[in-house]
């Protein structure tokens, strides 16, 4: 994963939608490999960052109904 965000950092369109994407997906991973309880966790606050890159995408998103949507799952409503 993080040589995908590391790519997209390189490319023309670092601001774009696909790279908030990434940046989700790479902090959902580092959430998931906390929670396996492995050694070596990844930075406490990873979990922060799930919901700053989802607001982000939600933010530069066109799609009315996205925010409620991510809302309802990182609230499990």
């Amino acid at each position: 994963m993080r040589r995908l965000v590391l790519v997209a950092e390189r490319g023309n369109d670092a601001r774009g939608p696909e790279h908030g994407i990434l940046y989700l997906a790479e902090n959902v991973a580092k959430v998931a490999y906390n929670a396996s309880g492995c050694p070596r966790p990844f930075d406490h606050d990873a979990g922060w960052w799930v919901a700053a890159c989802a607001r982000w995408i939600v933010e530069r998103s066109a799609d009315a109904g996205l925010e409620a949507r991510v809302w309802a799952a990182l609230t499990r409503r």
